[in-house]
């Protein structure tokens, strides 16, 4: 398939995914000890994957779009701004995250579900909908990283910004268990303090690892350890004269 075909499809897949899941309606006597997935969907790590390959195939659709046309030397600046910026999400975000969200989700889920997704939701949300969200979502970047074999560059760096977006969800599940009273997810809140600290303690070091399995692994894909110079970047795109 294309790049160009395979980005349209990817961000048809998430709109259509965001879109059910914002369309659920859970009743309000269920009880399954988790805010609600639709009005607090902002405290689940699954719908900020979502959002964040949402928003890096709305980048990559932009950028084609760029690179197949001829553009004018004040949009050159814009198109190699933009590229980083993907480069940047894709590598730091988009695929670690991936694979974070589904590692912990089914090691979690296998243990017992009712820690992490509550039996009482397969009543309102299908089985099928919950594979969509934790199963799918790790194909996706890896078909990306397959099809347009983009070397990574500034991994540690990168890495810096991908583990600073994870200590900001942190914070913010930290905030919202403050402000409701409850955690989350239920398995944190069988917790003591210590046990939360080595759990969150866990979960940066499984990011960590997740990041360095993206980066060996697109370093056999790409046959190389950095990223293409500008130079040759350049030459992919016709610039028109002002």
């Amino acid at each position: 398939m294309a790049t160009r075909e395979f980005h349209v499809a990817a961000f048809g897949y998430n709109t259509c995914i965001l879109c059910y899941w914002l369309s659920m309606n859970i009743p309000s006597e269920m009880n399954v000890n988790m805010p609600s997935i639709t009005r607090c969907w902002w405290q689940y790590l699954t719908v900020w994957n979502m959002v964040f390959q949402h928003i890096y195939f709305i980048m990559c659709i932009v950028d084609d779009f760029l690179l197949r046309n001829t553009i004018r030397k004040d949009l050159f600046y814009v198109k190699e701004r933009l590229t980083l910026v993907r480069d940047i999400l894709f590598q730091s975000l988009v695929l670690p995250l991936a694979m974070f969200v589904f590692a912990i989700f089914w090691m979690i889920f296998a243990c017992d579900r009712e820690l992490v997704y509550p039996a009482a939701l397969d009543s309102v949300i299908p089985f099928w909908f919950n594979h969509l969200l934790h199963t799918v979502i790790v194909f996706l970047p890896w078909a990306e990283m397959l099809i347009c074999r983009r070397a990574f560059d500034q991994r540690k760096l990168r890495f810096l910004c991908g583990l600073a977006v994870v200590a900001i969800y942190n914070c913010i599940l930290i905030g919202a268990a403050y402000w409701q009273g409850y955690w989350t997810y239920p398995l944190i809140n069988l917790m003591t303090p210590v046990q939360r600290t080595a759990f969150f303690v866990i979960l940066y070091s499984v990011y960590t690892m997740t990041y360095i399995i993206g980066c060996k692994a697109n370093e056999k894909i790409c046959g190389m350890k950095t990223g293409c110079k500008m130079g040759a970047f350049r030459k992919e795109v016709r610039v028109k004269p002002q």
